[in-house]
């Protein structure tokens, strides 16, 4: 997320190199980051388009556009953004990964994988990606790349304590209970119930230390 953000905030930099006869344009670009950061979604949606309508071959307004549609749950629009974003600009991996979440929300965990792979190959340094590829392995039950990807993800974030959680469920299914056990206290210290995981993490705990007896 932060780096999603990030983005939005160097296109809003970009953007002012502008000529002054795009100043407009600029205009709504920043509004639509502001709006983006105010959680107006419907507006930042407004903004990008009429920044769209200007000037359509600008890759990050489809990317704003797309993010702010999977915001409002409209995930075919956003899909089809960021399927607009990659084709002006190959090399946006943030559009991959932003795709890859809308095609796990649509029911598509191949499609997923595939942009998440993309997303990788072209920025080997985000712990984001990772994580959510682990996770499509984790659903196809490839456990062993699901632990390889999460550990990869807190290789590169050690505070990402999602990838964790992730990593702690994957050892207590492949009754690792030692190692899922001490995952899961990380968890704990890292998010506590910041993601409203904390009985449920408190209740793996208890069934595996009630299980050693």
């Amino acid at each position: 997320m932060k780096k999603i953000i990030y983005s939005i905030l160097i296109l809003c930099a970009l953007v002012s190199a502008f000529s002054n006869s795009e100043a407009q344009e600029e205009g709504y670009l920043k509004s639509a980051y502001h709006a983006i950061l105010n959680e107006d979604y419907e507006a930042a949606i407004d903004y990008y388009t009429k920044a769209i309508n200007m000037h359509d071959s600008y890759a990050p307004s489809y990317y704003g556009r797309a993010l702010a549609y999977s915001y409002l749950g409209k995930y075919q629009e956003s899909y089809d953004d960021f399927t607009k974003t990659i084709e002006l600009d190959p090399q946006y991996d943030e559009a991959y990964y932003g795709r890859g979440l809308i095609n796990v929300r649509m029911g598509k965990p191949d499609n997923a994988m595939t942009d998440f792979d993309k997303a990788i190959e072209l920025d080997q340094t985000f712990a984001d990606y990772y994580y959510a590829r682990g996770n499509v392995y984790a659903d196809k039950k490839i456990y062993d790349k699901a632990l390889v990807d999460y550990t990869k993800a807190i290789e590169l974030d050690p505070e990402n304590g999602l990838a964790y959680y992730a990593r702690a469920v994957v050892h207590k299914l492949e009754n690792r209970n030692e190692s899922a056990l001490a995952d899961f206290k990380t968890y704990l210290n890292l998010h506590g119930n910041k993601d409203r995981l904390e009985d449920e993490v408190n209740r793996l705990i208890n069934e595996i230390q009630n299980a050693k007896k």
